[in-house]
């Protein structure tokens, strides 16, 4: 049986010096600080990211802080079910490992008015709202989220985004990703050809893009 994408996520507000990763976990993440900063300690040397930063860490031998106070968020990504009282969200994604070669995390932001017309993406992830309201919609079924209220996109099936508010919402989207579409190559893929040509209003800021080997993150 192939291996597949397990994928989870946490968010939460982080006291001043809270550890959000110790040195001993060894668990796949990617940690994103919303209205606060990183500090990231490994290797005998320690980084600063300003917030919005973001960093991808796997293996022993790294802590991760919040210096200053600030909302933090955690992607959790394993070969196998991930388990935690404090998850809002675990999947099974389907995606084989072997394929999940670029890791992107971007921060989307949506002014009033603004939709994602139907649309797929070349793989899985999560999203999560940092700020607005949205309505998510696929052809089974929609629904409305608020801030830091995450929700899984496979990929494969369409979707449909709206701002629900009069400000601007902001979406922060992990994508999975085949190594084909390194280097910020875009994935996404309209559903109706009527739509392709429609003007966006989204503006797009990457955070972190990782290109990884799976045997060496996941072991696969």
């Amino acid at each position: 049986m192939t291996a597949t994408l397990h994928l989870a996520f946490a968010s939460g507000e982080a006291e001043a010096g809270a550890v959000i990763r110790s040195e001993t976990d060894t668990i796949a993440e990617l940690i994103v600080a919303i209205g606060g900063d990183l500090e990231v300690e490994g290797a005998g040397h320690v980084t600063r990211l300003a917030g919005p930063g973001a960093t991808f860490v796997h293996g022993a031998g790294t802590t991760v802080r919040m210096p200053v106070a600030g909302h933090c968020m955690v992607w959790r990504l394993s070969s196998q079910p991930i388990e935690g009282e404090e998850l809002t969200l675990s999947v099974t994604t389907g995606c084989p490992l072997d394929r999940v070669q670029v890791l992107r995390l971007d921060l989307i932001e949506f002014p009033p008015t603004a939709v994602a017309y139907w649309h797929t993406h070349q793989g899985p992830g999560i999203r999560c709202l940092t700020q607005g309201s949205t309505s998510v919609t696929f052809a089974s079924a929609g629904h409305d989220h608020g801030p830091f209220e995450p929700w899984y996109e496979p990929g494969s099936d369409p979707v449909q985004v709206a701002n629900l508010g009069d400000d601007t919402a902001i979406v922060a989207r992990l994508l999975a990703l085949p190594v084909s579409l390194a280097g910020g190559k875009p994935s996404i893929r309209y559903a109706r050809e009527e739509d392709a040509g429609k003007p966006r209003l989204q503006r797009y800021r990457t955070l972190l893009e990782a290109v990884i080997d799976p045997a060496e993150v996941f072991g696969a």
